[in-house]
């Protein structure tokens, strides 16, 4: 008994194909998105805690006699975390929010 071969079996290969290649372009892209988040967010910090820094060195003698020096690295570095946090999540994705709702609304 010979196996029968269906005419859409070069179809359904295609669109595997074609559902393959759209799940590796999304994986690059999500890499991507990913990377350039943490970077933006990373980027942002550094330059916060180059001003924390800054105005940390400038504040007078009294301010770090009342103040430990580890209490006040500590308390920078906690709160730059939690400021790259709310910038890596909800800022950026309210911001992709807003490209999607603008961009459906322009293509309509």
């Amino acid at each position: 008994m010979a196996i029968q071969r269906h005419p859409d079996v070069a179809g359904l290969r295609w669109q595997a194909s074609l559902l393959a290649i759209v799940v590796v372009i999304y994986a690059a892209l999500r890499y991507l998105k990913e990377v350039s988040a943490v970077k933006l967010s990373m980027t942002m910090v550094y330059y916060i805690r180059e001003g924390i820094y800054d105005k940390l060195q400038r504040v007078g003698f009294g301010f770090h006699d009342s103040m430990s020096t580890g209490q006040l690295i500590n308390r920078a570095l906690s709160d730059l975390q939690n400021v790259r946090a709310f910038i890596q999540t909800a800022v950026l994705t309210t911001l992709e929010i807003v490209l999607v709702v603008t961009l459906n609304i322009a293509l309509c």
